[in-house]
């Protein structure tokens, strides 16, 4: 989910701090995120990330899936 995540983040012109600022959530744990270093990230921090992202979270999921 991480890469997918970060790639959306890039193609939207989003920095980390930028999208830390939109969702709420630290930009040390996003960074986790993308690199597959926060394996406990609960579903309100994904969901948090895919609101700011515009994007919807089963897309994410899907893209996981592949």
């Amino acid at each position: 989910m991480g890469r997918f995540l970060e790639q959306t983040r890039i193609e939207k012109g989003l920095s980390r701090p930028e999208l830390s600022r939109l969702s709420g959530i630290c930009e040390n744990t996003i960074y986790n995120l993308e690199h597959g270093r926060c394996r406990s990230a609960s579903i309100i921090s994904y969901q948090k990330l895919c609101n700011a992202l515009e994007i919807k979270l089963s897309d994410v999921i899907k893209q996981t899936e592949k």
